[in-house]
């Protein structure tokens, strides 16, 4: 599967400004995830997705299990600002403490 490039911003930090591009990545068990990269240099920023565990339910293709806590609350809430994708709250994915809900990639 190729990356597919869902959206771009710009990233504020404490040396500048830094182009970030959300894009699409094929876990090696075939589910879908989503990471930011530096738009300039292909530097990875992080990966917004939950790959769940065999003993998990698998996500439909094109569909995934958001990280939107810790270090990833933030940038989640900028990437989710770009409305590519609807959240399923019906499907969730138990992650220690934390809950990832399910979202469809509609771009």
């Amino acid at each position: 599967m190729a990356a597919q490039v869902l959206g771009q911003i710009e990233w504020e930090t404490e040396d500048g400004v830094v182009p970030l591009v959300f894009r699409t990545i094929q876990y090696e068990n075939g589910n879908t995830g989503v990471e930011a990269v530096d738009a300039e240099t292909g530097e990875a920023w992080g990966v917004l997705s939950v790959n769940p565990s065999p003993m998990q339910a698998r996500p439909a293709a094109g569909s995934f299990y958001l990280k939107d806590w810790s270090e990833n609350a933030d940038l989640a809430a900028r990437f989710i600002e770009l409305g590519v994708t609807e959240a399923d709250a019906e499907q969730t994915l138990a992650c220690g403490y934390e809950v990832a809900v399910l979202h469809r990639i509609v771009a």
